[in-house]
């Protein structure tokens, strides 16, 4: 298409006011001419439809951006596609913010509105001034970021865009601190006043998530900041998203989201900002901050992924952090063995391995637990100690309890014993627990949860002791000095 003709609402209408089920091979040739334009607001089923996208040459979404400075990816819902037989029900606007005179004239008027608004935002922070340098804040202004968008004159779109300010508020951040974006990152939620103790605090709430959430997943988009209640809605449609293409399962695609922090006068723009800078960039690694790493863990969706990153890039330090805990309860060294139960929480007791580094591992583990799940277990703790001996005990169904306290009671106590009582799982704690040995170590840990993630905060974790006596009695340790917190 000539790049100097406009490309306006009336003529994108135009295209997908017909259905595309119907379309000869010769009027397909009309969507090739907004082949870029198309996909962003169509009915995403028409790409799992092979000869029409070799017909008109369909790109995916996210191929025709490139991770950089300024993205803002913007889902919305326009009532002007519900009318459209090969529309669908959400869109989603290639933005970005730049140093250019104005507003790309092409933008949607009232996206032009929350903008201004978040530059206000942005304006009324003092940390602002520190991270512009030399640049100006009324330097920056939106352009459209996909390719082939350059002639499009969306300006005169009715659209509600007051969700769009979540995309904006990050796409702004990421251009003033030159931190580029990744092409597969999306937000979206409205900012709402709430008062408390004369206090205002700004929250975010979700307007049309679920239909902005499967729009943005089917063409391409994997990361996701979103309003904190949120967050369901999105794993369950994320979910029925994986069950009608098994190919693209979120174990393939690994699917991030965070909730969007509430914005508190004392604290400001910046601050609330700082987890999602990292969910917009790249994974970080052992050399980023810890925040910025549990930020990370806690925004995966797929529980695999979830499992291999703390592994790799959280579970050192939490050790070493909860080995310093424990000291302070006084030190008994070397630990012969642990035993604890198997758990579907991520990494507990190849953690606890890394915290005792015992010779010997006792698994408490369900009859039902498949091998598989027995050999990946043993992948991961034999990851954390190549020379550990590790025995599975599987625990009777029909009496559980006598089946822990018989084999606990013969363990092996040429060397300390630590019983390792997860609180998830009483019955057969209290099994362990009533089995202990005069000497043997009864640690529990408690922990805080994040909401989102419904995951134990990795660094949370405080230790309880006991020691049983020489009657079996047990006998709390208390610690000799404060419990490190780091």
């Amino acid at each position: 298409m000539n790049e100097s003709v406009k490309i306006s609402w009336s003529m994108v209408g135009e295209q997908l006011q017909q259905d595309w089920r119907s379309l000869g091979h010769r009027e397909r040739q009309e969507f090739s001419r907004l082949r870029h334009i198309l996909p962003w607001l169509a009915d995403p089923e028409i790409g799992s439809d092979s000869d029409f996208v070799d017909d008109v040459q369909w790109p995916r979404p996210t191929s025709m951006i490139e991770e950089s400075i300024g993205l803002a990816a913007i889902p919305v819902v326009m009532n002007q596609l519900r009318q459209l037989s090969s529309a669908s029900d959400a869109a989603v606007l290639p933005l970005r913010w730049t140093i250019r005179s104005q507003h790309h004239t092409g933008v949607p008027d009232p996206i032009v509105q929350v903008a201004e608004q978040i530059r206000e935002r942005f304006r009324d922070d003092p940390d602002t001034a520190s991270r512009m340098g030399e640049q100006s804040l009324n330097e920056f202004h939106l352009e459209w970021s996909a390719e082939g968008w350059g002639n499009v004159d969306f300006h005169d779109v009715v659209i509600s865009a007051e969700s769009a300010a979540a995309g904006l508020m990050i796409g702004l951040a990421s251009a003033i601190e030159r931190v580029p974006v990744k092409a597969t990152f999306i937000a979206s939620g409205a900012l709402s006043d709430q008062s408390s103790d004369g206090s205002r605090t700004q929250t975010w709430k979700a307007e049309g998530i679920q239909r902005k959430c499967r729009h943005a997943l089917a063409i391409g988009f994997e990361r996701f900041a979103l309003p904190a209640d949120a967050i369901t809605r999105f794993d369950q449609t994320a979910e029925s998203e994986k069950q009608k293409s098994p190919s693209d399962s979120s174990d393939d695609i690994s699917l991030l989201r965070l909730p969007l922090e509430s914005i508190k006068p004392e604290t400001g723009v910046w601050q609330s900002l700082a987890s999602l800078r990292v969910l917009a960039g790249s994974p970080p690694d052992l050399d980023s901050s810890i925040d910025e790493r549990v930020a990370w863990y806690h925004s995966l969706a797929s529980s695999n992924t979830v499992e291999t990153y703390y592994a790799d890039y959280l579970l050192g330090d939490v050790a070493d952090c909860l080995r310093k805990r424990i000291a302070s309860f006084g030190t008994i060294s070397p630990i012969g063995s642990v035993c604890g139960v198997y758990s579907h929480a991520v990494g507990l007791l190849p953690l606890f391995v890394a915290v005792h580094r015992p010779q010997k591992l006792l698994v408490l583990i369900g009859q039902d637990v498949p091998q598989a799940k027995r050999d990946q277990f043993d992948k991961q703790v034999r990851n954390v100690s190549k020379e550990i001996e590790i025995d599975f005990h599987d625990v009777s169904s029909d009496d559980p309890i006598g089946s822990i306290e018989n084999v606990v009671i013969n363990m092996d106590r040429t060397q300390p014993v630590v019983l390792e009582a997860l609180s998830g799982y009483r019955d057969w704690s209290l099994g362990m627990v009533l089995a202990a040995q005069p000497g043997d170590l009864i640690v529990n840990w408690r922990s805080e949860t994040k909401a989102h993630s419904r995951r134990a905060e990795p660094f949370s974790l405080m230790p309880t002791v006991w020691q049983a006596d020489a009657q079996g009695h047990l006998q709390r340790i208390k610690p000799d000095r404060p419990v490190a917190n780091a």
